[in-house]
């Protein structure tokens, strides 16, 4: 019998969103210093959240960083 076939590669677009989303998901749980993101990663330039923000707001704003990123690579 013959070894199966390996996966297809997924598409380099395909890649690059799944490690963005894993990088905002990361982000916005805490999960991963900042030093692990690409340089020039826009939310390092925008201020730190007020304390008082609503948590949705933050992840609405997170998603659309994140939206934009992937649209302007």
């Amino acid at each position: 019998s013959r070894p199966a076939p390996p996966p297809e590669p997924a598409s380099p677009t395909l890649e690059r969103l799944a490690g963005a989303k894993r990088r905002v998901g990361a982000r916005i749980s805490g999960e991963t210093p900042a030093e692990h993101l690409p340089a020039g990663d826009a939310s390092e330039s925008a201020p730190p959240p007020a304390p008082s923000e609503d948590p949705l707001e933050r992840l609405r704003a997170a998603r659309e960083r994140a939206r934009r990123r992937a649209a302007g690579e």
